[in-house]
């Protein structure tokens, strides 16, 4: 059986990729009950992104001296991100659903590219928390490359060709920008990596957005 594990390192990341997904990943782990981090990493890790994203900026002007302190503070911040992914990596102990909350990078598993595509398990649609949204989840797979929704007017006869597809790495997303108190058909699909068979469908759902 696959041991599931996220990335430890990212110095593959473009550097202006990299503050984004510090920021984003530093939101998703403040207040993640799925894990307990000691006292100040996570200070320490938020100081070390906020420290980068500034010296990339003054970068940006030239000079040695402002190259080499935004090296300096990416280095930094790439330690701070290991730390954290490796405690990600202890706790979650191979639970996919925890390991995706982190926010961090799900490392590939040897062979995941020859298993065949899973199920769609755990769809469900309820009204979104903004108004005039839907927000639609399935049950997250580490063998799935992306997430597929797809969203549209429900009608009597339901034509599949007439739903729009939103694509997703997360396994639960929030279709914005709907009409009120109007009912919508939804399906689910897994992508993943194989080039043939790539795949699987839920049934449709149907909800209907709340009215103004």
């Amino acid at each position: 059986m696959a041991y599931h594990k996220v990335k430890t390192s990212y110095r593959y990341m473009k550097e202006g990729l990299l503050v984004t997904f510090s920021e984003e990943t530093i939101n998703q782990l403040t207040g993640n009950a799925n894990f307990t981090f000691p006292e100040g990493m996570l200070t320490a890790l938020t100081a070390a992104q906020e420290k980068y994203t500034l010296k990339l900026s003054q970068a940006f002007r030239g000079g040695t001296n402002n190259t080499e302190e935004k090296n300096l503070a990416k280095t930094a911040l790439l330690d701070e991100l290991r730390l954290a992914a490796q405690m990600v990596n202890v706790q979650a102990n191979g639970d996919v659903e925890k390991l995706i909350s982190s926010g961090f990078v799900m490392a590939k598993v040897k062979g995941d590219n020859n298993a065949p595509v899973p199920d769609v398990k755990n769809f469900k649609v309820k009204p979104g928390p903004n108004g005039f949204d839907l927000e639609v989840s399935v049950q997250a797979n580490a063998s799935v490359k992306n997430y597929l929704f797809y969203v549209g007017i429900a009608t009597e006869n339901q034509d599949l060709s007439s739903l729009q597809q939103y694509t997703s790495n997360k396994s639960t997303m929030i279709i914005s920008n709907l009409q009120p108190n109007v009912r919508y058909a939804c399906r689910a699909c897994y992508m993943g990596t194989k080039k043939e068979n790539n795949f699987t469908y839920s049934s449709i759902i149907y909800c209907q957005v709340l009215p103004m």
